[in-house]
């Protein structure tokens, strides 16, 4: 993640009068959006170039899922294989 470009993002936001707290709040917004979809850490993060980018990402709502919880599952895990044979597939 760059931090040059990224400051300059941050930097051409401001000079159009976003107020850096706008931006902070949308960092923590998008923070708690991550840490509920388990894709903190992840290679679908948004770079801050982009976050602070000429779209603005940061003013989006970044809603958390309607359950709260955490519907993937832990990448960590193994799943237990399937013994079953599906009927169409039996010889």
């Amino acid at each position: 993640n760059p931090k040059k470009s990224a400051f300059s993002a941050w930097k051409a936001r401001l000079r159009e009068g976003v107020p850096p707290e706008a931006m902070l709040d949308g960092v923590r917004r998008y923070a708690r959006y991550l840490a509920a979809t388990g894709k903190t850490g992840t290679e679908f993060v948004q770079r801050a170039t982009t976050f602070f980018g000429p779209d603005r990402n940061f003013e989006n709502p970044w809603l958390l899922p309607v359950s709260g919880t955490n519907n993937q599952r832990c990448v960590n895990h193994i799943s237990e294989p399937d013994t079953e044979i599906p009927p169409g597939f039996r010889g």
